[in-house]
């Protein structure tokens, strides 16, 4: 039976984009790792696995999740392979929560 997250409600997170860990190279984009925290130490993380960073950053984009900016930040730091990026806390909401699990990798 396959492993998937726990059906995350809307409401404020911070997320963390970081590559998969066992990576043979920096340069071999094997995927990436979609942490979303929620506020409070009373509720687990929930961590979605993405094929690519790319497919990940196309709905942050298109559910107006990120800036252009934040979004470039975030690809120089997942191309270097070693470091995770973090989106500031804020409101995710249906319609990208919906997204995310339409299209993570179920394990």
């Amino acid at each position: 039976m396959a492993d998937t997250p726990a059906k995350i409600r809307p409401g404020e997170y911070a997320a963390i984009v970081k590559p998969k860990p066992g990576r043979a190279s920096p340069r071999a984009q094997t995927g990436v790792l979609l942490v979303l925290q929620p506020p409070g130490e009373e509720t687990a993380e929930q961590v979605f696995s993405f094929s690519s960073w790319k497919a990940l950053r196309e709905s942050f984009w298109v559910f107006g999740f990120a800036t252009a900016t934040e979004l470039d930040s975030a690809d120089v730091r997942l191309s270097t392979g070693k470091q995770p990026y973090m989106f500031s806390r804020r409101r995710w909401e249906a319609p990208l929560i919906d997204a995310l699990y339409g299209n993570c990798d179920l394990a």
